[in-house]
Protein backbone atom coordinates (compact mmCIF):
# COMPACT_ATOMS: atom_id res chain seq x y z
CA UNK A 1 0.00 0.00 0.00
CA UNK A 2 1.37 3.56 -1.33
CA UNK A 3 1.79 5.76 1.67
CA UNK A 4 -1.11 8.25 -0.07
CA UNK A 5 -3.63 5.29 0.31
CA UNK A 6 -2.52 4.92 3.91
CA UNK A 7 -2.97 8.27 5.18
CA UNK A 8 -6.49 8.65 3.14
CA UNK A 9 -7.32 5.48 5.57
CA UNK A 10 -6.09 6.95 8.15
CA UNK A 11 -8.04 10.03 7.75
CA UNK A 12 -11.28 8.48 7.09
CA UNK A 13 -11.26 6.34 10.59
CA UNK A 14 -10.32 9.32 12.32
CA UNK A 15 -12.91 11.10 10.60
CA UNK A 16 -15.49 8.44 11.62
CA UNK A 17 -14.31 7.86 15.25
CA UNK A 18 -14.62 11.93 15.36
CA UNK A 19 -18.29 11.76 14.25
CA UNK A 20 -18.59 8.51 16.92
CA UNK A 21 -17.64 10.45 19.79
CA UNK A 22 -19.67 13.63 18.48
CA UNK A 23 -22.58 11.54 17.88
CA UNK A 24 -22.17 9.91 21.54
CA UNK A 25 -21.60 13.51 22.99
CA UNK A 26 -25.20 15.25 21.11
CA UNK A 27 -26.83 11.86 21.77
CA UNK A 28 -30.32 12.31 23.99
CA UNK A 29 -30.45 10.12 26.78
CA UNK A 30 -32.37 7.53 26.43
CA UNK A 31 -36.30 8.24 28.50
CA UNK A 32 -36.72 6.00 31.36
CA UNK A 33 -40.44 4.89 31.23
CA UNK A 34 -43.41 7.10 32.73
CA UNK A 35 -44.67 4.61 36.00
CA UNK A 36 -48.42 5.73 36.45
CA UNK A 37 -49.60 4.10 40.20
CA UNK A 38 -53.50 4.46 39.79
CA UNK A 39 -55.12 3.25 43.17
CA UNK A 40 -58.60 2.85 41.77
CA UNK A 41 -59.31 0.90 38.11
CA UNK A 42 -61.93 2.98 37.26
CA UNK A 43 -61.12 4.67 33.62
CA UNK A 44 -61.18 8.22 35.03
CA UNK A 45 -58.83 7.43 37.71
CA UNK A 46 -56.44 5.99 35.27
CA UNK A 47 -56.82 8.86 32.73
CA UNK A 48 -56.51 11.08 36.06
CA UNK A 49 -53.15 9.64 37.22
CA UNK A 50 -51.78 9.26 33.78
CA UNK A 51 -52.05 13.08 33.18
CA UNK A 52 -50.51 13.71 36.13
CA UNK A 53 -47.80 11.86 35.71
CA UNK A 54 -46.98 13.53 32.18
CA UNK A 55 -47.45 16.67 34.35
CA UNK A 56 -45.17 15.64 36.80
CA UNK A 57 -42.50 15.21 34.01
CA UNK A 58 -43.27 18.52 32.23
CA UNK A 59 -42.98 20.71 36.03
CA UNK A 60 -39.32 18.18 36.76
CA UNK A 61 -38.01 20.12 33.50
CA UNK A 62 -39.28 23.55 34.68
CA UNK A 63 -36.99 25.81 36.99
CA UNK A 64 -38.37 23.95 39.93
CA UNK A 65 -35.44 25.10 42.42
CA UNK A 66 -36.81 28.51 42.43
CA UNK A 67 -40.20 28.06 43.71
CA UNK A 68 -39.73 29.04 47.29
CA UNK A 69 -42.53 26.30 48.80
CA UNK A 70 -40.92 23.37 46.97
CA UNK A 71 -37.63 24.69 48.57
CA UNK A 72 -38.99 24.96 51.87
CA UNK A 73 -40.47 21.66 51.86
CA UNK A 74 -37.70 19.70 50.51
CA UNK A 75 -35.60 21.64 53.03
CA UNK A 76 -37.46 20.51 55.64
CA UNK A 77 -37.89 17.27 54.82
CA UNK A 78 -34.15 16.25 54.55
CA UNK A 79 -33.73 17.97 57.72
CA UNK A 80 -35.61 15.59 59.71
CA UNK A 81 -34.11 12.38 57.49
CA UNK A 82 -30.60 13.38 58.27
CA UNK A 83 -28.02 15.68 59.90
CA UNK A 84 -27.29 19.11 59.27
CA UNK A 85 -24.99 20.31 56.53
CA UNK A 86 -24.50 22.56 54.30
CA UNK A 87 -28.11 23.82 53.00
CA UNK A 88 -26.62 23.85 49.46
CA UNK A 89 -26.74 20.24 48.72
CA UNK A 90 -30.28 19.99 50.35
CA UNK A 91 -32.01 20.42 47.20
CA UNK A 92 -29.71 17.71 45.72
CA UNK A 93 -29.99 15.21 48.40
CA UNK A 94 -33.70 15.45 48.36
CA UNK A 95 -33.63 14.97 44.49
CA UNK A 96 -31.52 12.22 44.84
CA UNK A 97 -33.32 10.86 47.45
CA UNK A 98 -36.52 11.14 45.39
CA UNK A 99 -38.67 13.43 46.92
CA UNK A 100 -39.94 15.02 44.34
CA UNK A 101 -41.85 12.15 43.13
CA UNK A 102 -42.89 10.92 46.86
CA UNK A 103 -43.64 14.51 49.01
CA UNK A 104 -47.37 15.26 47.90
CA UNK A 105 -47.01 18.62 48.40
CA UNK A 106 -44.20 18.98 46.15
CA UNK A 107 -45.39 16.59 43.63
CA UNK A 108 -48.33 18.35 43.70
CA UNK A 109 -47.06 21.90 43.62
CA UNK A 110 -45.13 20.51 40.34
CA UNK A 111 -48.10 19.21 38.46
CA UNK A 112 -49.59 22.71 39.51
CA UNK A 113 -46.92 24.52 37.76
CA UNK A 114 -46.91 22.19 34.97
CA UNK A 115 -50.43 22.78 34.36
CA UNK A 116 -49.98 26.18 34.25
CA UNK A 117 -47.00 26.68 31.58
CA UNK A 118 -49.01 24.49 29.11
CA UNK A 119 -50.58 27.16 26.52
CA UNK A 120 -54.29 27.85 26.54
CA UNK A 121 -55.92 25.84 24.14
CA UNK A 122 -57.71 27.88 21.51
CA UNK A 123 -61.47 28.91 22.04
CA UNK A 124 -63.82 26.99 19.90
CA UNK A 125 -65.86 28.94 17.30
CA UNK A 126 -69.56 28.83 17.52
CA UNK A 127 -70.19 26.34 14.44
CA UNK A 128 -68.18 23.83 16.52
CA UNK A 129 -69.81 24.56 20.01
CA UNK A 130 -73.00 23.82 17.73
CA UNK A 131 -72.34 20.85 16.41
CA UNK A 132 -71.26 19.96 19.63
CA UNK A 133 -74.38 20.46 21.11
CA UNK A 134 -75.97 18.80 18.18
CA UNK A 135 -74.12 15.37 18.48
CA UNK A 136 -74.61 15.46 22.21
CA UNK A 137 -77.88 16.62 22.63
CA UNK A 138 -78.93 14.52 25.19
CA UNK A 139 -76.54 15.73 27.74
CA UNK A 140 -77.63 19.29 27.40
CA UNK A 141 -81.37 18.16 27.90
CA UNK A 142 -82.68 18.69 31.23
CA UNK A 143 -84.64 15.72 32.92
CA UNK A 144 -88.37 15.08 32.71
CA UNK A 145 -90.41 16.44 35.31
CA UNK A 146 -94.36 15.78 35.80
CA UNK A 147 -96.21 17.45 38.02
CA UNK A 148 -99.94 15.37 39.12
CA UNK A 149 -102.75 15.41 41.00
CA UNK A 150 -103.46 12.16 43.03
CA UNK A 151 -107.25 11.81 43.34
CA UNK A 152 -109.41 9.58 45.53
CA UNK A 153 -112.69 8.05 44.47
CA UNK A 154 -114.79 4.70 45.43
CA UNK A 155 -114.38 2.26 43.26
CA UNK A 156 -116.98 -0.11 44.71
CA UNK A 157 -120.31 2.66 44.53
CA UNK A 158 -122.65 2.37 41.57
CA UNK A 159 -122.76 6.05 41.92
CA UNK A 160 -120.25 7.36 39.98
CA UNK A 161 -121.26 11.09 40.76
CA UNK A 162 -119.99 11.06 44.15
CA UNK A 163 -117.19 13.37 45.08
CA UNK A 164 -113.29 12.77 44.73
CA UNK A 165 -111.02 13.52 47.81
CA UNK A 166 -108.41 15.42 45.93
CA UNK A 167 -104.74 16.34 47.06
CA UNK A 168 -104.30 18.54 45.39
CA UNK A 169 -100.95 19.28 42.58
CA UNK A 170 -98.17 17.30 44.08
CA UNK A 171 -94.59 19.17 43.64
CA UNK A 172 -92.76 18.77 40.23
CA UNK A 173 -90.40 15.60 40.75
CA UNK A 174 -88.37 13.90 38.16
CA UNK A 175 -89.24 10.33 36.80
CA UNK A 176 -86.85 9.27 38.91
CA UNK A 177 -87.95 10.68 42.10
CA UNK A 178 -91.40 9.58 41.26
CA UNK A 179 -90.03 5.65 40.76
CA UNK A 180 -88.41 6.19 44.12
CA UNK A 181 -91.44 7.76 46.13
CA UNK A 182 -94.56 5.76 44.10
CA UNK A 183 -92.41 2.77 42.77
CA UNK A 184 -91.61 2.35 38.93
CA UNK A 185 -95.38 1.29 38.01
CA UNK A 186 -96.57 4.70 38.69
CA UNK A 187 -93.35 6.60 37.38
CA UNK A 188 -94.15 4.50 34.27
CA UNK A 189 -97.82 5.50 34.03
Amino acid sequence: MTRQRLLTLSGFMLGGLALLGLDALLAVPARTPLRVHAPSASPQAIERAIDDAILLELGLTLPWRADPLIRDRLRRTIGLLTTPTDPTDDLDRAETLGLLRSDPLVRARLVERARRALPEPDAPSDAELAAFVATNADRFMPPVTLTFEHRFAPHDTPDRHLPELTLGPRPTRTVAALARTLGQPAADA
